[in-house]
């Protein structure tokens, strides 16, 4: 499809073409108004949205999960413990006792 060289009518005052903003941060990107009353309100409706909270929990189990997963690339380490006594009599027999 053929792109016109200009429109019809042209923009209001004041207005300016659209420029990438891929330099701009990804995250808050509403606090560039320097609006407090508009962060409030972004805030609240993050911390309300369980769309929000249901899709961060995912998240942090799938991190776990690999955490996991991961793990079993690492050596282990095994061990155990045993302790044993033998106590004597005057007449030459042994009973013995033993922990495991």
């Amino acid at each position: 499809m053929a792109m016109p060289t200009a429109f019809r009518q042209e923009p209001p005052a004041g207005w300016k073409p659209a420029q990438a903003s891929d330099r701009l941060p990804r995250g808050r990107w509403w606090t560039l108004f320097g609006d407090s009353t508009l962060d409030a309100l972004a805030d609240q409706a993050v911390a309300a949205n369980y769309t929000v909270q249901v899709s961060e929990a995912a998240v942090r189990q799938a991190r776990a999960q690999l955490q996991q997963t991961g793990a079993a690339r690492y050596p282990t380490l095994a061990g155990s413990l045993g302790a044993s006594r033998t106590t004597g009599s005057a007449s030459g027999f042994s009973s013995g006792a033993s922990a495991g």
